[in-house]
Parts: structure tokens; sequence; C-alpha cells
């Protein structure tokens, strides 16, 4: 079965994957209000009177382009040399118009006297640059050459007077496709600009095939590489090694040194299914692709986007929109996340992984070849979800120093909503449009729904968070927006914003932040040498007080447009900048210290000089040890899809190992490693040798247990000789509940590292979806007795499985002795991780535990019982780990606690918690789990319609369309009786944090710092890493297998080192280790003379072994 084929077989698809198979198949507080910090000025006012109408035929239309109603562009820049900064904007099926700044917001349209109002054919993309080298801006811009349009891209060249000469096939642009946009910069810093053309294509059947099939160059679609030979331009796409076949649905494009090498790199959007591309650039005028490389994953149908950096490390993040929407009757109207199933079959097909939301991409590191690493946090940002979006644009919209994001939204018609997509499927309906599009039949696109939303702002309170100021802003302006860029149009210190409509004026908004507030400001004007006048692809960066920040100049950014060509820092309260340095694209350097602000700033590159920038190196704490395991040993995850099997399961279960365990098993004085198999795989034991290699131990007995699967392992002397013998606890959700598969087991060691399994009867029957064991003597009696924890029920999310505390017999012999020690203990919850210390500071030791749906709980030893610890307050979250150590270095032991962290599509609190509700829903024996998200005291569904009734039938009369369902809490949909008699939980954390403990039983909660948060910690190790007497925090985690609907792949976290600090962690930033997948478990492991190096079990790879770095 081809894609195509798998992807029809599927119901819930995304939306244009439907839309093409089906359509295309066949052809606030009352009073006073604050003045908003951006007045929108109207055409009548401002003499800008444009509007890029579009009206649909029979022989062009939204059926038969797809791009129909994706609009035009603008541009921004200084054309007639008067200091300020002029207007292009284009029309898709009109007249392209230029508008001279004539001062204070008045323009004029000088468009027929400069004979720049383009072909009339399908017109997109626009940008200003100088491309011959003459001082003066001109204006590329790019057609559509499809069906009844003929058009061919232009070059508009500047005459000097306020007029243009179109010369795009003297100087070899005048390329015939499906243009989007164009960037000219300097990729091989000769000192001339060269150009990237983005280029979308069209649905066939060889669009669907999988990626490495599609080989061959398009001519029309795939995008191009132009080297500027200095008359004129030749196309060495292949040669450079761009990907042009017809797969490339590209929509725009951002340019940025994204490694700090000083050469320009490319990101290049694509819509579908197809990859976005990162280009580095190899500096002998070649680039390479390392998408697959720097990200975890993309958005999936990638619109515009920008670079800049967000959070001022000098470092260029990339923020990319897409089509998610953010209200309620949206997400479950429009296909807001494709299935599970889609999903695998686009990965099974060599495509990168893909999530239908806005993406903003945090450059954290780079790698020893110069390939920069990203994780996205939009979710925890507060920016995954702007609806059908097109620009993005990051810039500082408020001048207090920090990049903001602005984003253009709406679509004319909407082809995603899902009722009307049921409509065009009905047979009647085909059968009228099976001869193609006619006038009799074209109403099929007027009953395509419409709906006008506001563009989005958003102002960067930490790069962690953005708040929405889209009202306050005064932005709120409903329209079906596309290409804006931004500029100082009135040259007062502030940015200003252009948007191009569909079938409505262009808005023109003035920003009053320099009007409102004191802040200030810094912009620069740079002078090239040579043909690149502009200097663009330099780089500025600002120094002001404790805050830098770095811009480049490319003005090619957000959607088909193109940003006034200087550069604008805002510096918020100072009144100048410490210092400034400008790289220039050829390497020179300007240096100027003292520059006073509120002003704009001429800078020449001939007066700059040729000093040299040493690039400082990432910190390192930890640095990775060449792998002292065997050679051909590591991890192997097994495939299972447990989503086929629990269809309301938020995330997999049975990809948890591999466990790890440390001990010197064999007496000679060095620890030795046990690292858990996965199902079909044994545990291996390694016997530690000189200079800390490890060598196969002896593994027999653990190969006669393959089959089961690893997720938890613990030394401990279970049967008193002195030896450590081992735990290993089994589960995965892959087998049912009485399979014996799922059967713990106990090895007993001789000594000498050899290990046997217990007999049979040595230990009660546990078998269950295992998650944690640990060794506690709970009686105080000497001997080391177990707690055994379970996560779930396989075949049955939901259901409370039972914990097991097991008492040594002091013969090598266990008793499970929960009901009796312990009751509540028994059915706590769903229990993902344990641990023991004494936090009470009584002498014994306290059991805590914690686990998906429910609180972290302490257990305490009293009269021979474990008892809950009531003193101890947790709110409930989805703990993945627990961690006892004394952080803060006061001399008792406090808490650490993974969650699920904040990088989620929910904004959990106590009075809007995530709700499970658990039963036998379906009908087919197994529990349920039905979870919701609240919302203005209403508990939505997460899942949507169709998951919803393909499995509980009965409701399908009940919400026969997608409107019926939208806005339905679970109390409509089931009824408030039916929801009152099963199992209810809640989680109101996502945050990872830390239990302080404040002595006397008593503890005070800390979340761990915001970029901790970006994925779920699985793992904690804690010792003195870096030598300075304090202890330090490393933690790991990632989830990869997790629903679309519930925020799809967490892979934010490349594992984190966090330096202990006085008094604890307070102000403390975490380092990335540069660990790549789902880490499991972290130990320490010592060589003989004292600590040595930490191990980390990551799923599906080999160990990896961490040293600290030397002071």
């Amino acid at each position: 079965m081809n894609l195509l084929d798998s992807i029809r077989n599927l119901r819930e698809i995304v939306s244009k994957f439907v839309f093409a198979g089906v359509l295309l198949g066949f052809a606030g507080c009352a009073g006073d209000k604050p003045t908003p910090r951006f007045e929108n000025i109207s055409a009548d006012q401002s003499n800008l009177s444009f509007t890029n109408r579009v009206e649909q035929t029979p022989d062009f239309n939204i059926v038969n382009y797809l791009y129909f109603y994706d609009g035009g562009g603008v541009s921004i820049g200084d054309v007639n040399g008067d200091g300020r900064p002029d207007i292009y904007l284009t029309a898709n099926m009109g007249t392209n118009r230029l508008y001279l700044n004539e001062g204070n917001f008045k323009f004029r349209d000088i468009t027929e006297r400069a004979g720049v109002g383009g072909s009339g054919d399908w017109t997109t993309g626009t940008t200003m640059a100088d491309i011959n080298g003459d001082g003066l801006l001109d204006i590329y811009v790019s057609n559509v050459h499809y069906r009844t349009k003929k058009g061919r891209n232009q070059l508009f060249i500047n005459n000097g007077d306020s007029t243009f000469t179109e010369k795009a096939e003297e100087y070899g642009l005048a390329f015939r496709g499906y243009s989007k946009q164009a960037a000219f910069f300097d990729m091989d810093r000769d000192g001339d600009l060269d150009m990237y053309l983005v280029n979308h294509s069209v649905h066939n059947k060889d669009t669907f095939k999988p990626r490495d099939q599609q080989q061959s160059a398009s001519p029309k679609a795939g995008d191009r590489l132009y080297r500027n030979d200095g008359e004129t331009f030749t196309d060495v796409t292949e040669e450079a090694g761009i990907h042009n076949t017809a797969l490339g649905y590209g929509l725009d494009l951002a340019v940025s040194d994204l490694n700090g090498d000083h050469y320009p790199d490319l990101y290049i959007t694509n819509d579908f299914h197809e990859n976005d591309y990162l280009y580095l650039n190899q500096g002998d005028g070649t680039f390479r692709d390392v998408l697959p490389q720097s990200t975890g994953h993309t958005s999936r149908a990638s619109m515009g986007s920008d670079i800049a950096d967000i959070n001022n490390d000098l470092r260029p993040d990339i923020a990319v929109v897409d089509m998610l929407p953010y209200t309620e009757e949206g997400l479950k109207t429009a296909i807001s996340s494709e299935p599970y199933e889609l999903y695998s079959i686009q990965r099974d097909y060599g495509y990168h992984p893909q999530l239908i939301r806005n993406t903003l991409q945090l450059n954290l590191f780079q790698d020893s070849s110069a390939v920069p690493f990203f994780a996205d946090i939009a979710p925890m940002a507060g920016v995954q979800a702007t609806d059908w979006s097109w620009s993005a644009l990051l810039f500082d919209m408020n001048n207090d120093g920090s990049k903001d994001l602005y984003v253009s939204n709406g679509i004319y018609r909407r082809p995603n909503n899902m009722d009307y997509l049921a409509m065009v499927k009905r047979d009647e309906m085909q059968q009228s449009l099976k001869g193609g599009m006619t006038e009799e039949n074209i109403s099929v696109i007027d009953s395509m729904p419409q709906l006008k939303i506001p563009n989005r702002a958003y102002q960067n309170e930490d790069a962690f968070y953005f708040s929405d100021k889209t009202e306050e802003w005064g932005l709120d302006i409903p329209s079906y927006s596309n290409g804006a860029a931004y500029g100082d149009l009135d040259n007062d210190g502030d940015l200003d914003i252009v948007v191009n409509n569909i079938n409505s004026e262009a808005a023109l908004y003035r920003n009053l932040t320099r009007e409102q507030d004191s802040s200030s400001y810094l912009a620069l004007k740079l002078e090239g040498e040579g043909p690149n006048t502009r200097g663009v692809g330099s780089k500025a960066i600002v120094y002001a007080g404790e805050r830098r920040q770095v811009a480049e100049l490319f003005p090619s950014r957000g959607y088909q447009s193109s940003v006034d060509p200087r550069l604008f820092f805002g510096l918020g309260e100072a009144n100048h900048a410490d210092s400034l340095v400008i790289i220039w694209p050829a390497g020179k350097k300007t240096f100027m210290k003292e520059v006073p602000a509120n002003q704009q700033l001429t800078v020449v590159e001939q007066e700059a000089g040729n000093e040299v920038i040493e690039q400082q190196d990432d910190p390192k704490p930890l640095k990775k040890r060449s792998t002292p395991l065997p050679a051909k040993f590591r991890h192997r995850e097994n495939d299972f899809d447990e989503f086929k099997v629990q269809p309301f399961m938020p995330y997999q279960l049975s990809a948890m190992g591999p466990p790890l365990a440390v001990a010197d098993v064999n007496g000679d004085g060095m620890q030795d490693l046990y690292v858990g198999g996965a199902a079909r795989q044994a545990g291996a034991l390694f016997l530690q040798g000189e200079a800390g290699h490890f060598e196969y131990g002896e593994n027999t007995t653990f190969q006669k247990h393959a089959l089961g699967e690893d997720v938890a392992a613990a030394f401990f002397d279970a049967d008193g000789d002195g030896h450590p013998d081992l735990y290993t606890a089994s589960g995965g959700d892959e087998r049912s509940r009485d399979d014996g598969r799922l059967a713990d087991r106990l090895y007993f060691n001789d000594g000498e590292g050899n290990f046997s399994p217990a007999a049979s009867g040595a230990l009660p029957e546990v078998s269950a979806n295992g998650s944690v064991v640990v060794p506690i003597d709970f009686n105080s009696d000497g001997r080391m007795d177990l707690f055994v924890g379970s996560r779930s029920v396989p075949g049955s999310y939901g259901e409370i499985p039972s914990q097991y505390l097991l008492e040594n017999q002091g013969d090598g012999t266990f008793r499970d002795v929960t009901s009796t020690v312990s009751p509540a203990l028994r059915s706590i919850g769903m229990v993902s991780a344990a641990g023991k210390a004494d936090i009470t500071g009584d002498g014994r030791m306290e059991l805590v535990v914690a686990g998906d749906w429910m609180p972290v709980t302490v257990f305490q030893a009293k009269d021979g019982k474990l008892e809950r610890y009531e003193s101890f307050k947790s709110p409930a979250g989805l703990w993945q780990s627990l961690h006892m150590a004394d952080v803060d270095g006061d001399g008792d032991v406090d808490i650490l606690a993974g969650n699920m962290g904040l990088n989620t599509p929910f904004d959990v609190s106590e009075t809007e918690p995530l709700v499970m509700y658990a039963a036998d829903f379906t009908g087919q024996g197994n529990a349920d789990p039905i979870i919701g998200y609240t919302r203005e005291n209403k508990v939505f569904p997460v899942a949507p319609r169709d998951r919803l009734l393909k499995s509980i039938g009965i409701l399908r009369n009940r919400f026969p369309t997608y409107e019926s369902y939208a806005n339905k809490s679970l109390t409509d949909i089931f009824g408030e009786q039916q929801l009152q008699r099963v199992l209810h939980r809640r989680v109101t954390s996502l945050a990872s944090v830390y239990f302080e403990n404040t002595g006397n039983g008593t503890f005070k909660i800390h979340s761990l710092p915001a970029a901790m948060q970006s994925a779920p910690i699985f793992a904690f190790y804690t010792g003195d890493l870096n030598q300075d007497g304090r202890s330090d925090i490393v933690a790991g985690g990632n989830l990869y297998d997790v629903r679309p609907v519930f925020g799809g792949r967490y892979d934010a976290s490349y594992g984190w080192f966090l330096a202990g600090r006085p008094g604890g962690i307070s102000g403390s930033s975490p380092v990335s280790l540069r660990i790549r997948g789902e880490i499991r478990d972290i130990e320490g492991i010592s060589a003989g003379q004292g600590f040595s190096s930490v191990v980390v079990g990551i799923n599906d790879k080999a160990p990896l072994f961490l040293q600290p770095a030397r002071k």
C-alpha cells in the first residue's frame, strides 16, 4: 500500500491532505482604557488604499489551486533615498502598488510612473535589495506560472528617479514556475548578493511517495539557488546541494548564521508532508541539510518563519507558524491534530516528525561538526496556536530589549472545516464535481466557511513565556491577513507594521511606544563596501548594562515579505549602549563604545578593522567518554503500538527502559553495571576491569528471561550473605494482565558475579506493568524488604494497579504484606517512581511514591506499618521520577520530582486541572481513560469527535456533525450522573520541582528552572560533579510516543546539568548535556578511587558515560 492509499484509509487526516484527496481527485473592565501601543491608521488618513482582491473562477480557484487564498506580500525600504521607508504591496490578481512615504504617515501611490505594477498574473512574494550594487533598492517580485496564469518572476531595477526598469530576463532571474518568495544574501561572502528562491508544488501521485523515491528535479516546483556572477545570475541549485524535487511545497524562508561560522545559513518551510530544510552553509558554495539532526520535530504545515535571538544568548532561534486553532470551537471543527497512524506512516516513509502547531525552536548548542541543535518551546511559551497563520515576525515591539512575536493569520475560506469536508465527500456532491469546476457547481466553494480573526501579538516576558497582547496593544482587528512587514515608517525609533489583507484594505499600524514611555532605542543604517551596499548579512551586537542583544541584517522575513533594511535595538531605560560590535559579511569588524541612545547611527564598512573576535565555547561541565562497554551492545526497543489497543491513552508506556543498577557484584572493589533489556532482549551484566572498561559478565541466566521487558532494577542483599543480589521488575503494555512474562525476577549472587534465579515461590505473584523497585527495611529488622510499584494495568490505562510491599523472610523468600502493613499503599495510584530517605529526621527511612494522576506521597514507618505522612503536601501531577538528595546543603534530605513539564498544550492549575474519567466506556472489558482539560469552569474532551465516536458508537446519533460536538463539555457528552459513578482523577500541576526540606517534617515547593520544564524528566542524579563542594544535579527525559492531541512528541531535552549554589539551586542556569534521545535512568559509578562517571540509560541506544570536565 502506498502512502496515498494509506492516507485515504484514515478517517482523521490533516486538512489539506483531505482537501486534496476529496476535491483535487476530480479536479475587560468598564471605564477608560489605556491608549493602545499601536494605532490603526486608516487609508483615508494615509492614502494607503490598497486591497488584494481575489475572485474565484471555474478555471482558477481553491479547488484546482490550493494556494488560492495564500495572499500577497509586503516589502519596506527607502527606494528614493529621502530617508523615509516606502511600501510595496503585491496583489494576487491585480496591480502591485508602490507607495512613497511623504512623512507623518502620508503615502503617495507612484505605481504607474514607477512602472512596478507587475504582470497582472498571480503574484505572491516581494523583496527589496540592491541587486546591482548601485546604492539603490531594487524590487524582486515572485509570480506563478500554472493553469491559466502565465507569470514569470520580475526584477524591477531602480533607475534613481523613482522609476524602475524590469530586467529579470537580463539578470537570469525570470523563473517560470510556482514561486513564493526570494531572499538576497551573500552566500559565498564574495561581496555581492546571491539569491535563494522558494517555490511551492502542486499535488500529484508522485508527491506522495516515500521520500527517498522522489529524486528528480522539477522544472516548476523545487527551490532554486542563484549565484551572482556580476552581470547575471547562474542557477547553481544542484551543485550546491539544494533539494529541488516536486516534494518541495515551499512557503517561506529565513536566512541567518545559525552556527556562528559567519556564513549565512537557510531555513526553508514546507507545507504538507515534506520536511522543512535547514541548510548549513559549508563555505564552499554548497549547503548541507541538517534538519533531522538539528530538530526533534517541526511544524506540520509550515507557513511563515523568522529567525532572531529570543533569549539574548546571542544564538539565533527559529519561529515557524502553522494552522492550529486556539478556540474550543476551532479545535473541534477543524482538523487540529493528525492521527497517530498517519504519523507512523510518515515516519516509515522517511519523513521527519511533524506536529500541527507553531514551533519556537530555541538554539541550544552546536556539536563538533558545527550542527546547531534546537528545542521547540512553543507550547510552554504560549505561542503554539494562532489559527491559520502566515507571517511570523520576531522584533522588539515595545523597545524593552527582547524580541516579541507578531503573527498574521486568517484564511478567506476554510477548507479544513470538517463538516464542509464531510459534505463534499457525499456521493451526490462527488458526482456533480466529476467533470471539474463549472459555473453551475462553483457554489461548492461558496459554501466553504468564512471566519475573520485578529492577528496576534505576543510580548516576550522571558523567552520561555510570551504574553498575548493582541487586544491590549490595539491589534485585535479581525481580518484575512497574509504578508506582513515591520519598519520605522516615521523614523521615531519604534517599529510600525504593514499587513497585506485579502479583500479588505491593507492595515497600517503606527507604533506609539516612543510617545507613551521613556524607552530608548538605537537604529543602525549600514553602508557596505562593494556591491553589497546595504551590508546585508551583517551582524550587530549591542551591550547595555547587563543586557546583550544581537541582530542580523537579512530583510526577507515573515511570509512573502521583506522588512526595513536597518537594524533596530530597544534599550529599555538605558540612555546609551556600553558597546557596539558590528561584524560585516566579509569578516571586518566595527567596535564602538559609549554609544548614545535614541539615534540612527550610520556605520560604514570601509572604516571597519580586521580585529579577530574569538567565539566563546559553550560550557561543558560533563564530557562524553568513549563507551567503555562492548561495542555492539545497546538497548533495543521493540516496536509496539499501544494506541491500537488503547485509543484514549495519552502516551505509550512500553518504552520505559533501560533501567540501570550499580554494585560491586564480584567483590573486586570496582563497581559493576546491569543494563535492563527491552522485550525479547535480555538484560546484561557488565563487570568493570582495569582503566574503567567493562566486559560482559556471566549473562546466561538473564538470557533465559529475555521475553520480559526490564523497567526497573536494583541490587540489594536479599538473602543476608553479604553479596548484592538483583531484582528486576517487568513491565510494558504489550502483555495481557495475566501474562507470565510480566512476572518480576529475583537473582541470587554467589559472590563472584554469577547469578541464578530464585526458586519458584521465593516471590509472591507480582505480575503487572511494573515501574519501580525500592529496597527498604521498613520494619527495621535488619533485612532489606522491597517496594515494587506499578503504573498501569496492561490494556487498561486509568484503572488503578496494585502496589506491593514485600517483606524479606530472611531465607531469600518474600511475602506480600501490603494489605496488613500499608493498606493505603496498595491502591495509592498509578505509580511511576519511588524512593527512600529519612526526610522527617526520625532516624527511619520513609517511602516516597509518585505517578500519573496522583500527588507525590510519603509513607512513614510507624509501629511496624507504613502510614501516609499527612504533613507532606503535593499537587497531583503526571510524575515520572523521584530522587532524594540534600539539594541545598543544609544537612537534611530534599526531594527532586520530575513531572511532565510545562511544554504541553495544557495550562494546568488547581482551578483549571486536567481531568481523567476511567471506566469501560467502550464495552470492551477494560478501562478507557476519557481525558479533559478545563477552560472557563468547563471540562472539555481532549479527544476529537472522530476518535470518540469511533470507539463509542452510541454517541454518533447525538453528535452527527463536528459543529454539534464543538463546545461540548464532558458532562454534556456523558451526563453528570454517569461521570459521578466512575473513577475520577485530576492533575493540578505539570511542573518539575524540588521539595525543600525546611525541617520539622515540613517542605516548601520550588519549580525547577524554566529550561528544565521543556520536557518530561524521567531521571535525576546528584553529586559534586564540578568539585566545588556543593551538590549538582543531572537530569534527563523526553517522551516520543505521545498522542498528537496530548502534545505529540516531547523531545526538547538534551539532558541538563544544574550547578549547586549556596543554599540550593536558586539563580543557577541549566547547561545542556547534548544527549539526544529518551533518557530513562542516570546513575553514578566509581572506579575504585571515588567518583568516576555518570552513566545515562537511553531508550533504544547504548548507555552513555559522562565524566566531569576538569577545572
